[in-house]
């Protein structure tokens, strides 16, 4: 569960802020001419942090000799997803991003019922791997909404208003790192080194 805390530690923070203010990344990086893939965004950051809760899972059901019970997921996943994004393409691009979410909502529940119990982990345990990602990701996402605010308040441009959103963060996301002892850790390890 080591590895599933740290990726949700670093991977689940930088979703959290594309989800917070998608629109400040892309108006800030593009232009106002693509403010309508904002939503685009904000669908495949939700989507990218269910993939990230099952990241490791193919490569442990691979290790496990399972590889067919992990392709009948993937199969059912597929068929959803295929279903799904046709209906949506109906609607919109927008619709098309949502529907991928819901199909891989499905893929991350099979696979992590699928890979818990062959671990010996509990949903429990899982859970518990994932809560200093998802409060520091709670607080990376609350920083970037409140900053958006204040900056749109202030009257800043696009470019400016991103820059103090990832400024901001970005000093959010050190503080959590540091507080997890990560940080703290390795430079006492590099002092250590520095003094023999």
């Amino acid at each position: 569960m080591d590895a599933q805390h740290t990726i949700a530690l670093v991977c689940l923070p930088v979703l959290a802020s594309l989800v917070a203010v998608p629109e400040t990344v892309i108006v800030g990086l593009y232009g106002k001419a693509w403010v309508d893939a904002a939503g685009v965004l904000r669908a495949l950051a939700v989507m990218a942090w269910l993939d990230v809760a099952h990241h490791l899972a193919g490569a442990f059901v691979e290790a496990k000799g399972q590889v067919v019970r992990e392709l009948r997921w993937q199969l059912w996943h597929f068929s959803i997803a295929l279903v799904a994004v046709t209906l949506a393409a109906e609607v919109g691009i927008e619709a098309v991003a949502w529907a991928r979410v819901a199909a891989a909502l499905t893929l991350a529940v099979a696979m992590l019922r699928l890979v818990l119990p062959m671990a010996g982990v509990t949903w429990q345990q899982w859970w518990r791997a994932q809560r200093s990602g998802m409060l520091l990701a709670l607080a990376v996402a609350l920083t970037a909404l409140g900053l958006e605010t204040v900056a749109s308040a202030q009257g800043l441009s696009a470019t400016w208003r991103l820059a103090v959103v990832v400024l901001g963060c970005a000093l959010v996301y050190g503080a959590g790192w540091w507080s997890v002892g990560w940080i703290g850790a390795c430079a006492k390890r590099l002092a250590d080194r520095g003094r023999s």
